[in-house]
């Protein structure tokens, strides 16, 4: 099962090892080494939208903590909320670069499956992945392949890093709303309680449409799990996400609903 992303893109884990690639067609403008960069570009945008999530409810506590907002969010240190995304970017694609680069044992391991799903030889694509088990030849004890988890490794510490801040940040944020509600006047607490329910929303969608599919994705294959489901959740799902982010301020803060959908 397979889904493309952004109709180039195409991620799909199997057995012990999961890959992102794209099919260069015979009438592609780029070549097969520059297709690879493409798809480098694509997983390092990635990358830095984990990060993104980050910046952006650290700001937005700064915002709600007045304190806090003045020691870490305000004046230059504004610009490293901008700055810390562009570095995990770079991180990302370097991981990608030195961990994750096609080579002769990936090719071979996911030939039968990309001809099976998208019936074109591996040689037609320009890909990215790893394995995270190799096995000797005629023996069925499998042993770790390091370079996969030594790259694994350092992207797990950006998501859970990511994560870390979207969850911890997002319930102070939660937890400031709710004192202010109980303080607030009339017309303000209004306000507030419409972006207590933004909020709460906008904490989980990242949450389930970005964080947890790429855990799932990474997962399955570290555990050397064949879940198909895996690929095309995770592909659905960061198509998804662009589309429903901006959906709870619209939807939930009147001024933005009522310039919407002219109430």
């Amino acid at each position: 099962m397979y889904l493309i992303i952004f109709q180039t893109q195409i991620a799909h884990s199997v057995g012990c090892a999961f890959i992102v690639f794209r099919i260069n067609y015979p009438d592609s403008l780029l070549s097969s080494d520059s297709s690879s960069w493409v798809v480098l570009v694509y997983t390092a945008i990635f990358g830095a939208s984990m990060a993104l999530f980050a910046s952006h409810f650290i700001y937005r506590y700064g915002s709600i903590d007045i304190n806090f907002g003045d020691k870490f969010t305000s004046g230059w240190k504004f610009g490293i909320l901008f700055f810390i995304p562009i570095v995990t970017g770079i991180w990302w694609s370097t991981v990608v670069r030195v961990w994750f680069w096609p080579n002769t044992d990936m090719n071979e391991y996911t030939r039968d499956m990309i001809m099976e799903h998208v019936g074109v030889d591996i040689e037609n694509i320009s890909y990215i992945g790893a394995k995270f088990y190799n096995e000797v030849e005629g023996n069925l004890t499998k042993f770790l392949n390091a370079p996969a988890w030594i790259g694994v490794s350092q992207m797990w510490f950006m998501v859970i890093s990511s994560m870390v801040c979207v969850f911890g940040f997002g319930a102070g944020c939660y937890l400031r709303l709710s004192n202010q509600l109980s303080m607030a006047s009339s017309a303000a607490n209004n306000l507030q309680i419409q972006l207590f329910y933004a909020l709460v929303l906008q904490t989980a969608i990242p949450l389930i449409l970005m964080h947890i599919p790429i855990t799932i994705y990474f997962l399955c294959p570290m555990l050397d799990l064949d879940f198909d489901f895996a690929s095309s959740f995770v592909a659905s799902t960061i198509t998804l996400y662009p589309a429903v982010d901006p959906l709870p301020s619209i939807l939930i803060i009147k001024n933005y609903r009522k310039a919407t959908f002219g109430e």
